[in-house]
């Protein structure tokens, strides 16, 4: 019983991850937002629409422009929880 108790006081709150959904995505990466990508090359399956819209990361120097070329804020999310783009 001792035992089960030390376990749960060592268990430390994990730091909470900042809530990414659909309603605060233009708060987190505002369209003046600097986009900076991580990568050298494209990780997408060429061909894909996906490795069209992360082309376009290459050529935008903020978010506003990526969303005008055809990206995505989910495009954004993905990339950045991957490490492949900053912003800011």
């Amino acid at each position: 019983m001792a035992e089960a108790k030390a376990k749960k006081e060592k268990k430390e709150a994990a730091p909470k991850e900042p809530n990414i959904n659909r309603t605060n995505f233009k708060e987190l990466w505002p369209v003046d937002a600097k986009l900076k990508v991580n990568v050298a090359e494209n990780p997408k399956k060429k061909g894909s629409k996906s490795a069209e819209r992360f082309d376009h990361y290459f050529t935008s120097k903020t978010v506003g422009e990526f969303l005008e070329k055809g990206g995505t804020y989910q495009d954004i999310a993905y990339d950045i929880a991957r490490g492949r783009i900053a912003i800011g």
